[in-house]
């Protein structure tokens, strides 16, 4: 549950600064590795301790991030309103016929 929280934090803070474009970096393949690393970066710049350049970087970083999960929910949402449409359609069911011997 923290990972989605920290991602709705960074998620808020990329849309307040409208930050609209990306360098190109490696993604992580899936969406529970990107939230991690999200959750990561948003601890590392909750602390402190990073100069101002590297917490631009790590802010950086979590928008590339972000934008990521968003492709990911996107598709995944739209495989759901695929599988739905077509959960919705009636199913032609043809009578059981038994094996001739």
């Amino acid at each position: 549950m923290t990972n989605y929280l920290n991602f709705a934090i960074v998620h808020d803070n990329l849309q307040l600064f409208g930050a609209s474009h990306m360098t190109t970096k490696d993604n992580p393949q899936n969406l529970e590795t990107s939230l991690a690393e999200i959750s990561t970066l948003v601890e590392k710049m909750e602390h402190g301790e990073l100069t101002l350049e590297q917490s631009l970087e790590q802010f950086e970083r979590g928008i590339h991030l972000i934008k990521h999960c968003q492709k990911i929910l996107t598709e995944a949402e739209q495989k759901v309103q695929i599988l739905m449409q077509n959960n919705t359609q009636p199913e032609k069911l043809a009578p059981y016929e038994v094996p001739k011997e």
